[in-house]
């Protein structure tokens, strides 16, 4: 609950923030015609101020100064896009109410309502933008949900709040004295409370329900208990979540040289969660086994170098464990001798089941491919090691490759080769790659390949058949 009050506490600060750095540029005047820039700078800044912040917030929890300035980046920009669009949508929706709603001689029942449309447009889709930061759906709902909320907040207590303290603003403020029923009465505007209410109430609201709805909704997730920042959890809501002591690793691992910058990979298929080693030297650990991969628990314990990790699923979110219990052993890495093998992550596809993986440990046998007469490639490391890939149509490989993708390659380009079957044989072509497609260690731009060439992509390596 500690980082959930944290979160609130941080955007609530923002919004505070943004109302000192603006709040004194407000005219006094309501008809005033600076209003409106002045209004929309400090939206501006708002959005900034609390995006940036979040941002900043998620990135420094999930560890490394990558994520620490790419969220911060992040929400600055999406912050100030929703503000804005959030401002101008919710300046739309006024149009429905009287022009002189908030001037006028209404009451609150009236402009409560008007308050809450315009400003919950602003909270929803600056919380959206704010989500969109963290790259998941789920993070998307989560920052909306916790945005509007903050925006109906806002909107519901802006006006009471003024009129509460309308006579204390004005004294402090000064306004233009006037004669009312035969009784001087000074008049201006009051909102100098309500708007600092506001972005306390839409930033705090965000951080809040980020916080909350990001700890009820996770479905999966690990906990380090045992390594640097023991105690800390990291929510496995991507289709592909890296290990590894890489800045850039979605779950970072600091303090041990023998983890391998992209050490292991967690890989969601639907309800199913598999842990793959990435090729590295010392192995990845399951429950005291070494694996290539295997398919994890709820308790299950991974272990990477002098690091111990525990995967939890929320109850019901996946099958359940098999009877037999998984017990926890001693794990001993490997000795780091042999030189690191950059892995290729699946993306698209269920992990194949290695012969190594534990025994309580229920992944279906892959069926043995059917003859075919036409060409195929057999990667011979790496997660895909031992797979037949079969080439009948034109076919692209690289990192983001439509047909065998190699993300986890970071020596592979996006579109790094493509491969065509034709009547004098199967042709390799280099799509303009970084570091060049080798067949039998010979660089080439096109080639035309025969059964036993050995193909090299980034650290992949091809066995044609």
């Amino acid at each position: 609950m500690g980082q959930i009050f944290f979160k609130f506490l941080v955007g609530a600060a923002m919004g505070l923030l943004a109302w000192v750095i603006w709040e004194r540029q407000f005219p006094v005047e309501l008809l005033d015609p600076t209003w409106e820039s002045v209004e929309l700078k400090f939206v501006l800044t708002l959005g900034a101020l609390i995006g940036g912040a979040l941002g900043l917030l998620h990135g420094f929890l999930q560890g490394g100064k990558v994520h620490s300035f790419r969220g911060l980046a992040i929400g600055l920009g999406l912050g100030l896009v929703g503000s804005y669009f959030g401002y101008r949508f919710g300046g739309a929706l006024l149009r429905l109410f009287p022009h002189d709603i908030f001037v006028g001689d209404y009451s609150m029942a009236h402009r409560i309502p008007a308050r809450v449309f315009a400003l919950a447009p602003l909270g929803l889709l600056l919380g959206t933008a704010i989500g969109i930061g963290g790259l998941t759906p789920r993070r998307i709902l989560v920052g909306a949900v916790g945005g509007l909320l903050g925006g109906v907040a806002a909107g519901i207590v802006f006006d009471p709040i003024g009129g509460l303290l309308g006579t204390l603003v004005l004294d402090l403020r000064g306004g233009r004295t006037t004669v009312v029923d035969g009784i001087p009465t000074v008049q201006g505007e009051v909102g100098m409370v309500s708007r600092a209410v506001m972005g306390i109430a839409i930033g705090g609201m965000i951080g809040l329900f980020v916080g909350i709805i990001d700890r009820v909704t996770r479905t999966a997730w690990v906990r380090l208990v045992l390594g640097r920042n023991e105690g800390k959890e990291w929510a496995i809501d991507a289709t592909q979540t890296f290990l590894g002591r890489s800045e850039t690793a979605h779950v970072p691992l600091f303090g041990d040289p023998n983890v391998a910058p992209m050490h292991a990979c967690i890989v969601r298929q639907g309800q199913a969660y598999f842990l793959m080693d990435g090729g590295s030297p010392i192995g990845t650990g399951l429950n005291g086994q070494r694996i290539s991969q295997a398919q994890l628990f709820d308790g299950a314990q991974i272990q990477i170098a002098t690091h111990t990790l525990v995967f939890m699923l929320r109850k019901g979110s996946a099958p359940a464990r098999a009877a037999e219990a998984i017990r926890a052993g001693p794990y001993a890495p490997a000795p780091a001798q042999v030189p690191a093998a950059t892995a290729a992550y699946p993306g698209a596809q269920a992990p194949a089941p290695m012969p190594t993986s534990q025994p309580t440990v229920a992944i279906p046998p892959t069926p043995a491919p059917m003859p075919t007469a036409g060409p195929a490639l057999t990667p011979l490391d790496g997660p895909l090691a031992g797979q037949r890939i079969e080439v009948l149509q034109p076919l692209e490989i690289g990192r983001e490759g439509a047909g065998v993708r190699l993300s986890y390659d970071h020596a592979a380009s996006r579109r790094h080769a493509s491969l065509t079957a034709g009547p004098s044989g199967l042709m390799i072509q280099d799509l303009g790659s970084t570091n060049g497609t080798y067949v039998n260690n010979q660089r080439v731009q096109t080639a035309i390949l025969k059964p036993g060439d050995l193909i090299r992509i980034g650290t992949t390596t091809f066995r044609v058949e």
